[in-house]
């Protein structure tokens, strides 16, 4: 029907008809329409362009609206899934401090103990060889 309705203003605008009266002969071959009729085709031409421009508006605006929703919930996940990092991470440093604290109430400092046993076993290696010697 587009197709029929560009045609028809195509042939309107070059010039290919002329204003009949009722019992005239037409001076060109084709067909006769009505001005009503040629007002009705153009006037529902324009609507329908109309209709199609709202209907492209509407879908448009739709699916921006959609993409915003898309963008606030993935937003609103990417927080919650930080603010769960976050409490994890302070959860597990808060466990590596409770363990290096047991680990360095364990690991006493043994050095001293080790200096004097060293020491009262060389004294005695010591006593141990002069005694021998001087027998």
């Amino acid at each position: 029907m587009i197709l029929s309705l560009l045609l028809l203003i195509n042939s309107a605008n070059a010039q290919d008809y002329a204003p009949i009266k009722k019992g005239q002969v037409s001076p060109i071959d084709g067909t006769v329409i009505s001005q009503n009729a040629l007002a009705t085709i153009i006037t529902t031409n324009d609507t329908a362009i109309l209709e199609c421009q709202a209907k492209a508006k509407h879908d448009l605006e739709k699916q921006t609206i959609e993409c915003d929703l898309d963008i606030q919930k993935l937003e609103y996940d990417l927080e919650s899934t930080k603010r769960t990092n976050d409490s994890i991470i302070k959860a597990k440093d808060e466990e590596i401090d409770k363990l290096q604290t047991i680990i360095k109430k364990n690991n006493r400092n043994l050095a001293p103990l080790w200096i004097a046993v060293g020491f009262a076993g060389g004294m005695a290696t010591t006593y141990g060889a002069f005694y021998i010697l001087n027998e």
